[in-house]
């Protein structure tokens, strides 16, 4: 009978202070500005968060900086984040594969004219290492990007796309991965789906990954055709002065399996045991005072500099971010301006009652958000990685 009465007592009370409570809703609240501070936890744990083993070992001037991989990656990022209009790449149509992706990355491409007699097919040998995408990871989308120039030819083309492996004979062969037909006067990107090829790749990573670009006329297709001569770039045709036109895979990855952000919380301890308190029915209780309301939880400033941990040489955007924090006090009476739930605020009350029968409550982030970093991966690719839980959005009483 008497838990019975006390868990009445206790329904009663949390009735009394959602309906006070709710008289505060619309009122106004002032803030005051916190000074920004910045993160001093260690480099190590910072690259674990951010699932990188060590920091990426880059040459003075990484091979793929200021090339169309890493400018296609910046309008990426950009347009991702910031939803800005891209000028040199047609990326809006990947909205949905962007959304959907937790990593996307590019690669640049190597020319490797050793394998087939380039003399008897007029082709062009095409290599890249895939070895950054793990195997249980998803290929949701990869591409193929090559640059062709106006030949001021008339006529159609038809660019094919082959993948080259061994046969069961030790023997180099080709099979097709896909096909575009253009004008001779086309000038622009020319986008090639490889998703199965590459998914094939990133499972069996002993295969050669090896592509084979072939060009004939539209309509005599026994006319074979130097890709080079309806004005294809790559990479040894170009030199310098074309890096924003050389060729590069971009793929769109997804995790196989989520891993589980482990968030370590350390319990408040205090060795001082609160009293029993006795509620006056006739003072105003649950109203929070000036000071309480200015004190109680809510999200402080916290930024993070990447150069403070001298990661500006291989992070391209951001250059920081505000993680922000949980700060401040989840006594009663409640701030009615938290998050609170049901649950809390009866722990709260009986936590009130009697500190010995439920803890105190701790002002802990009610809602997060993930943090997209676009970083070189490696010297021939740039990686833009999308990690969940980095930005606190709102606090709670817990």
């Amino acid at each position: 009978m008497a838990k019975y009465s006390f868990f009445l007592f206790v329904i009663l009370l949390l009735k009394i202070v959602h309906a006070i409570q709710s008289e505060f809703y619309s009122n106004d609240t002032t803030f005051e500005q916190i000074n920004t501070t910045r993160i001093t936890n260690t480099e190590g744990t910072l690259l674990d968060i951010l699932d990188i083993s060590e920091k990426p070992k880059l040459n003075a001037e990484p091979s793929i900086l200021n090339t169309s991989a890493s400018l296609y990656m910046e309008e990426l990022y950009h347009f991702a984040v910031y939803s800005r209009p891209t000028k040199h790449f047609n990326i809006e149509q990947h909205r949905r594969t962007i959304e959907e992706s937790d990593i996307v990355i590019t690669f640049l491409i190597e020319d490797d004219d050793n394998m087939m007699d380039e003399k008897r097919d007029h082709g062009k040998n095409l290599s890249f290492n895939a070895s950054k995408v793990h195997v249980d990871n998803i290929i949701l989308k990869a591409q193929l990007r090559l640059y062709k120039e106006n030949t001021n030819h008339s006529g159609n083309i038809t660019v094919s796309l082959h993948q080259i492996y061994s046969d069961n004979n030790g023997e180099k062969t080709k099979s097709s991965v896909d096909e575009l037909n253009v004008f001779h006067s086309y000038e622009g990107w020319l986008t090639f789906n490889i998703t199965e090829v590459f998914a094939i790749w990133v499972v069996f990573s002993s295969l050669n990954r090896e592509l084979y670009v072939s060009v004939r006329e539209l309509h005599n297709s026994d006319r074979k055709i130097r890709p080079e001569s309806v004005g294809i770039i790559f990479t040894s045709s170009t030199c310098k002065k074309n890096n924003n036109r050389q060729p590069f895979v971009t793929a769109f990855v997804k995790y196989g399996a989520k891993k589980s952000n482990s968030i370590i919380r350390r319990r408040r301890s205090s060795n001082t045991e609160l009293p029993i308190t006795t509620i006056d029915p006739n003072s105003n209780v649950f109203l929070p005072t000036r000071s309480e309301s200015e004190s109680s939880c809510q999200k402080q400033f916290l930024y993070v500099n990447f150069t403070d941990f001298n990661w500006n040489d291989w992070i391209i955007a951001p250059d920081g971010f505000f993680a922000y924090h949980c700060s401040g006090s989840c006594d009663y009476p409640l701030n009615p301006y938290v998050n609170l739930t049901n649950h809390s605020v009866v722990q709260s009350l009986v936590h009130l009652l009697n500190p010995k029968d439920a803890p105190k409550l701790c002002c802990t982030p009610s809602a997060l958000r993930s943090l997209p970093i676009l970083y070189f991966a490696d010297n021939v690719s740039v990686q833009l990685s999308r990690y969940e839980n980095m930005i606190v959005t709102d606090c709670g009483c817990f």
